[in-house]
């Protein structure tokens, strides 16, 4: 089977702490890993990893056919930035973003 580990790692300066509240999986499978790292501030990173670039995967609320992508929400929960690796599209509930 597939093992996931994931680390999330924030530069600072010395004196000064990483914004980040936390990080927790929202879903794992053999094929992909779905993180939501939360800010302090309220808005939120969802990271999507596929071992299946090319292939439409599944995670979670979103369906990307990328090795990586990332969604940056605003503390109300809109979509503020996507970002795609080696994929050419991004749904989340169904629509493309």
């Amino acid at each position: 089977g597939t093992t996931w580990m994931a680390c999330a790692l924030y530069p600072a300066r010395p004196g000064q702490s990483a914004p980040i509240a936390s990080v927790a999986s929202f879903c794992e499978s053999a094929d992909a890993l779905g993180l939501s790292v939360q800010y302090s501030d309220g808005r939120t990173d969802d990271i999507l990893i596929s071992q299946n670039p090319g292939r439409e995967n599944v995670i979670g609320d979103y369906a990307t056919d990328a090795e990586a992508a990332v969604v940056r929400k605003q503390s109300s929960g809109a979509i503020a930035k996507t970002s795609l690796a080696g994929g050419t599209h991004l749904t989340f509930e169904g629509k493309c973003i």
